[in-house]
């Protein structure tokens, strides 16, 4: 398994470069080390690199400038380098203080290309980065950047990151590595490692925080490497992810249309990892929920009073129920999950159980069982029952109501499926472990 923090030092590097004002000459030292752990001995810098900052032969070109101004000269000039020496590469990186921008080379719009394309080959790359930046008009600028898979400027700092409103640096960088490390993909790749920050970077899509949460986990089982971003013009303010070339649709996911772009521009470009044969799927994604949650918006998690099971807890519970009850308790019982979270312990009872019955105390939550219900073949096949309906935005919460009132709602949502209240119930859960913080034992 890949260790977590390998780039650690040098992604603190790279951050005093972005961070800190100063002449790019002086800061120079703190891009490289990033870039020579990641390529080796691949990595070429300024004389070696026919001056380009950093160069690696056919993938990337780094150009490092003083002051976020300069993006557009630097952009041209990066652009120059093939023309003028023939340097091969398919990624353009520019870098500034409180500014990153990064480029696909076969994506750039095609008045920014001719530019590049009419300049005279002999010239110095820095100079004809300066004529071509002077020709550019303000919409061709719009459309230079609007054409970049990542961009970083001085106004993403403005405001409050916990509130969604302003970036964070710290994980601004995990983005960066991932572009880094993905530079042959067509698209970049979110997996186990770094799908975290992934809902971080849509914290700025959504006034609440849960709606990023909910967005991602909305979207991870259609993720792919074909997906698109749908609108329907029959509901407004929502897309659609659709993936798998064209056969698995999401939910409508509502958005304020102001960030559609770059939303859509976002998703595009990245992926969810899952592997088939080593039994990586969404659902682990799923599991990993409380993590995710605890992570995103930790005050949520202390203000509705919220513990998760473990997954390997969850395995430990069916093993002992098991060891104690009975294996085949689905035929002696209608067995009940009345506090489901994000559903391992549920989800680990799949052969052990028929028809699951599931409902959680907080919305949010019984939304994100659901989806994870729905997306599994199992529960597809063998059917479940969520209480109540997610369309009435509600949980179900057994301590405000009497056992006859709270057995009549269970009784109704059954009914509706055809499934007669015939044994005694058995509640599945077991106590909550742990608190927010992942090292701390309850």
């Amino acid at each position: 398994m890949e260790k977590k923090n390998v780039f650690t030092e040098e992604l603190q590097k790279l951050k005093e470069y972005i961070k800190i004002e100063g002449n790019e000459d002086a800061k120079r030292p703190l891009l490289y080390p990033l870039f020579k752990k990641l390529f080796g001995n691949k990595v070429k810098v300024e004389s070696e690199a026919c001056g380009a900052d950093v160069y690696v032969e056919g993938q990337i070109v780094v150009e490092a400038k003083t002051n976020f101004e300069n993006w557009v000269e630097g952009f041209y000039q990066a652009l120059h380098y093939h023309r003028r020496f023939g340097l091969n590469y398919s990624v353009m990186v520019v870098i500034a203080t409180r500014f990153v921008g990064v480029w696909k080379v076969n994506q750039l719009p095609e008045e920014a290309v001719k530019f590049s394309y009419l300049a005279e080959a002999y010239v110095a790359p820095n100079k004809i980065g300066k004529e071509n930046a002077k020709k550019t008009s303000a919409a061709l600028k719009v459309e230079i950047q609007k054409s970049a898979i990542y961009w970083l400027e001085p106004n993403d700092f403005n405001g409050s990151f916990f509130k969604g409103e302003g970036k964070s640096l710290e994980y601004e960088m995990f983005e960066i590595l991932n572009i880094l490390r993905n530079v042959d993909s067509e698209r970049l790749q979110i997996n186990t490692h770094n799908f975290i920050q992934s809902i971080e970077y849509f914290k700025q899509f959504f006034e609440n925080p849960i709606d990023a949460l909910h967005c991602f986990y909305a979207m991870v089982a259609y993720w792919d490497i074909t997906s698109v971003v749908s609108t329907n013009e029959y509901i407004e303010n929502c897309y659609f992810l659709v993936g798998f070339k064209g056969h698995k649709v999401s939910e409508p996911i509502s958005v304020n249309p102001k960030y559609f772009p770059e939303l859509k521009k976002y998703v595009e470009n990245h992926y969810i990892f899952t592997n088939a044969g080593s039994g990586l799927s969404a659902d682990y994604y799923f599991s990993r929920f409380d993590e995710a949650l605890a992570a995103i918006s930790p005050a949520h998690n202390k203000q509705h009073g919220i513990f998760f099971t473990n997954n390997y807890l969850a395995k430990f519970a069916l093993w002992f129920s098991q060891q104690k009850i009975s294996s085949r308790i689905g035929d002696n019982y209608i067995v009940f999950d009345p506090a489901a979270g994000s559903g391992n312990l549920v989800a680990n009872w799949k052969m052990e159980l028929k028809h699951k019955i599931v409902s959680e105390l907080q919305y949010d939550l019984l939304r994100t069982v659901e989806r994870r219900m729905r997306i599994d073949p199992y529960h597809q096949k063998t059917g479940f029952t969520i209480i109540p309906k997610t369309s009435e935005r509600k949980g179900l919460n057994f301590i405000d109501k009497t056992a006859t009132d709270y057995i009549a709602i269970i009784q109704k949502e059954l009914n509706e499926k055809n499934i007669s209240v015939d044994k005694p119930f058995a509640f599945l859960l077991n106590p909550p472990y742990k608190n927010t913080d992942e090292n701390e034992i309850k």
